[in-house]
């Protein structure tokens, strides 16, 4: 079949949504903003919150805020990223990046000003005369710096310069404001979050400061919560209080909003010809309004549909799906590229089987759930019990999954797609060993894995054994008997069900650990992982794994040292 030539893509980068368009009505929020900070010039110093999620739109927000701000007379803004100024001084920063605003003349009157302590008079003295002005200012915090004393005089040099700046302002000199926008907050260190706000009261608590902050309010309380020690989210949300006095909330967009978002990135990404109405709706819901997660949606797809040629021998709202699968529900995806598994069948199973129990409806989907399972259905068991049987066996990501909103839709969306099958058996293919590119990580680790089905763990077998790592393969409880009474191993390995007993992993290993032979780290890797199985493996001090891959990770960080005995 060949294959179409991919249109002309673009990536979309990641910077505040600037110009004048405005699919998220940030303008009129702007506008609104601005008169409130204008209409309270009398209430100076305070400090206006703007709160939201990361990649909601602060800083788009805050951008727009300044342009206006900065339009009005007598007004003056600065812009302050504290996540970039983060591990250089915050603190310094900041104080530093307000004073360097200033007219120069009026922070060299502000540094001669009388009333200032002496120390600062010497300063001046010495460096002003010849120093620029920013050279001033780093000087005098050095000073500060090494001199705690001094720094109720650098408040009071930030006082009066401010002082004589709003004197030197025409009209009403109350009426002057210095806008400081510190962006970013919420990317810093505890400590940095804590700068910044030390920076603002202890310093630039004075008559004519307005702060504009951006921060998400659950991070920036964690990371007070973290610098301060406190117990609880409550002490945090406390001293949030104390520093930000007025909060603005940016409103989650509208379905019309985030629509209009998408199609300009759309038209920029050059992929608006692969999205129709339906799908574009998805992409909004499932990455919940968000402006940068829809950014990053079409940047991974355009990644995949432009560099990979198979892709495109498939619909575009197919690959979408699967697409929001690998961006969002990594766990299910995860099983999409397991061979000899169908996670869309058996999770729209048991998402049926779960709807009839609840509605207390007819059993004959619970019966084909559980026969996909391989678990019996107990005679006469009523709806509520047969909800726990089914909620245990199941594999453990449905459980929560079909919970979400959207999800079971997505998934029976994808398995009605008439080229589904096909893309199914493609991410099947292919994959990588599980050892990646590090095979010498295994190096002196011994392994013993049972499994009455050798033939199905060759594979696996052979990378470890290539990787350095010795393994002996048991095809039974017996030969692991016979094995670990002549010496022993670091690591056991072992299925679940075995010899027509279901749970005979379990118990094996329940009368290992009783006689004292059950090695220090204990695994089963089965099929399919489910609430059930881990709390029966937990009880032994075991962990259960399906993925090949998680298994490899979690044996490379085994302890090892024990000294087997020849198979």
């Amino acid at each position: 079949m060949a294959l179409a030539p991919p249109p002309p893509l673009a990536l979309l980068g990641d910077s505040p949504h600037e110009g004048e368009s405005d699919p998220l009505g940030f303008s009129e929020l702007a506008r609104e903003l601005s008169r409130l900070i204008l209409g309270s010039r009398g209430a100076t110093p305070f400090t206006l919150g703007i709160e939201a999620s990361w990649g909601m739109g602060k800083s788009t927000l805050m951008g727009r805020l300044r342009e206006r701000i900065e339009a009005e007379p007598a007004v003056k803004a600065v812009w302050f990223n504290a996540w970039t100024a983060d591990g250089n001084g915050v603190l310094e920063g900041l104080l530093k990046t307000v004073l360097n605003e200033m007219d120069p003349s009026v922070l060299r009157r502000a540094l001669r000003n009388a009333k200032l302590m002496g120390w600062l008079r010497v300063l001046v003295s010495i460096v002003a005369g010849w120093l620029r002005i920013t050279s001033v200012v780093d000087e005098a915090w050095k000073r500060v710096a090494v001199d705690p004393r001094g720094r109720n005089e650098l408040r009071g040099l930030v006082e009066q310069a401010i002082t004589d700046w709003r004197d030197k302002q025409t009209g009403v000199p109350e009426d002057a404001l210095l806008c400081v926008f510190v962006d970013d907050l919420d990317r810093c260190t505890p400590e940095g979050v804590i700068e910044v706000f030390e920076a603002m009261k202890l310093y630039m608590n004075v008559e004519g400061f307005v702060f504009v902050v951006g921060y998400d309010r659950d991070i920036v309380a964690d990371l007070v919560n973290q610098s301060k020690g406190y117990s609880d989210s409550i002490r945090s949300q406390d001293y949030l209080e104390k520093i930000i006095q007025t909060t603005f909330r940016i409103p989650r967009s509208s379905r019309e909003q985030s629509k209009a978002l998408l199609q300009e990135s759309l038209d920029a990404s050059g992929t608006s010809a692969l999205f129709g109405d339906a799908e574009q709706t998805l992409v909004v819901d499932r990455n919940a309004h968000n402006p940068r997660r829809i950014k990053r949606f079409l940047n991974g797809f355009v990644l995949s549909y432009g560099l990979d040629a198979q892709w495109r021998e498939f619909r575009p709202d197919t690959l979408i799906r699967v697409h929001l699968l690998y961006m969002h529900f990594k766990p299910f995806s995860d099983l999409l590229e397991r061979p000899g598994i169908d996670p869309v069948s058996e999770f729209l199973q048991y998402a049926a089987a779960r709807d009839a129990l609840r509605r207390r409806g007819d059993l004959a989907p619970v019966r084909e759930a559980l026969e996909t399972l391989k678990v019996t259905m107990p005679p006469n068991a009523d709806h509520d019990s047969l909800l726990a049987l089914l909620e245990e066996e199941v594999r453990v990501p449905f459980n929560k999954l079909v919970a979400q909103d959207g999800f079971t839709t997505l998934i029976e969306s994808l398995a009605r797609a008439d080229d589904w099958p096909r893309l199914r058996a493609q991410l099947a293919q292919g994959r990588e060993s599980a050892l990646a590119d590090d095979p010498g990580r295994f190096d002196g680790l011994s392994v013993l894995w049972v499994d009455d089905n050798p033939e199905n763990n060759e594979q696996y077998v052979s990378e470890l054994t290539a990787a350095g790592a010795y393994v002996i393969a048991s095809p039974d409880i017996d030969h692991v008997r016979m094995v670990l009474e002549h010496g022993p191993v670091d690591v056991l390995i072992s299925d679940i069900a075995r010899g027509g007993r279901r749970d005979a992993g379990f118990e094996d290993l329940k009368g290992l650990v009783a006689d004292g032979l059950a090695p220090r780290t204990l695994l089963f890797f089965t099929a399919r992982v489910t609430p059930g199985n881990q709390a029966a493996a937990g009880a032994l001090g075991a962990e259960v794994y399906s993925s090949p891959t998680e298994l490899f990770k979690r044996l490379a960080g085994a302890p090892r040292g024990a000294q087997p005995a020849a198979a």
